[in-house]
């Protein structure tokens, strides 16, 4: 009987050389950030364009103090695509991200140092999503919560809700069109706020969210949608449908691995499949954001010859990333990033 040799790849942390070691910081203040007086240095979120190189949406100027220059860094952790990437960025002072109708991907947001490009730290985070809507022939809105401290909505929200222990998943549920779009924040409509969702992340610099536009009854349309956000605490003052008190442990600024936020973009290493594509080893994409740039993982082979059991097995195994071997056999691996 033959055995399944699997190597697990742990989470890297700052072992590598690039990583600053900085200590972590007492005393988080909470972020005060705004959409306002913010601007789109570059945005190609999940290579859908319109800019070239990282991978990322990164906007500047979300905190902009004597004291204070921080950014916003946005990336995709699942395979992401837009219908009008042109409208990515940041209108009427909101941040605007645009889907394709029938697809979905996990975001995760980060906030760094505008100079330093390391991660900034908060007690607390407040981010609200807005115009929650479908399209008449019921192309529909979705964003998926996790990790979350609390959330409200108003008492007559419009949103159509499951929730989890840590968060949930809200959905549109009543058609709407771009005239109804939230314009002023300080001239909200009661429907507008209906459309809305505020939530509390606690004693960390980044979180993530799944958004998604999904189809209902005769299938997608020609067009997609667009979801709007901020950092504002807009409903704090509303219904809370989660209160969930789990410690969130605080981690040092810098570069951290987060294997659920990537993809396997190769998936042939030493030849042997099971994507032969002329280019041999495995590529996850996406794993890490250091320094302004999206921070890919490679793993091929140095020397031997790599023998798999069940090459099929070659990837994600939940937080982890995962290389499958035959048992007996033997093969010095080279990862880089």
């Amino acid at each position: 009987m033959s055995a399944i040799l699997t190597a697990l790849l742990l989470p890297l942390t700052a072992d590598a050389s690039f990583f600053r070691d900085v200590k972590p910081k007492r005393g988080l203040p909470e972020l005060h950030a705004s959409m306002a007086h913010s601007f789109v240095s570059h945005s190609n979120l999940g290579g859908a364009g319109p800019d070239n190189g990282s991978e990322a949406i990164h906007v500047g100027g979300i905190v902009a103090s004597d004291d204070e220059r921080t950014d916003l860094v946005i990336i995709a952790g699942s395979k992401y695509a837009a219908n009008q990437p042109l409208e990515n960025g940041v209108t009427h002072d909101f941040g605007l991200i645009n889907f394709d109708c029938n697809t979905s991907a996990k975001l995760w947001f980060q906030f760094v140092d505008s100079e330093k490009r390391v991660q900034r730290n908060y007690s607390k985070m407040y981010v609200t999503l807005y115009d929650f809507d479908q399209s008449k022939d019921g192309m529909f809105e979705e964003a998926t919560v996790s990790g979350a401290k609390s959330i409200w909505v108003t008492n007559t929200t419009q949103l159509v809700s499951t929730l989890t222990s840590t968060g949930g998943s809200f959905r549109s549920s009543v058609p709407g069109t771009s005239k109804d779009n939230p314009r002023e924040k300080e001239t909200m409509t009661q429907e507008q706020l209906d459309r809305s969702l505020t939530i509390l992340f606690e004693n960390t610099g980044e979180f993530e969210i799944t958004l998604a536009v999904m189809p209902e009854g005769d299938g997608c349309s020609d067009y997609g949608r667009t979801f709007l956000y901020d950092f504002r605490p807009l409903l704090v003052n509303e219904t809370m449908v989660q209160n969930v008190d789990v410690p969130a442990a605080v981690e040092d600024p810098g570069v951290q691995f987060h294997w659920p936020r990537g993809i396997l973009h190769r998936n042939n290493l030493g030849g042997m499949g099971p994507s032969i594509d002329g280019l041999h080893g495995l590529v996850f994409k996406n794993v890490a954001y250091f320094d302004g740039n999206n921070v890919n993982f490679a793993v091929s082979v140095a020397s031997g010859e790599y023998e798999p059991d069940r090459i099929e097995n070659n990837g994600f195994l939940e937080n982890w990333g995962k290389i499958n071997g035959k048992c007996g056999s033997e093969v010095d691996l080279r990862l880089a990033s």
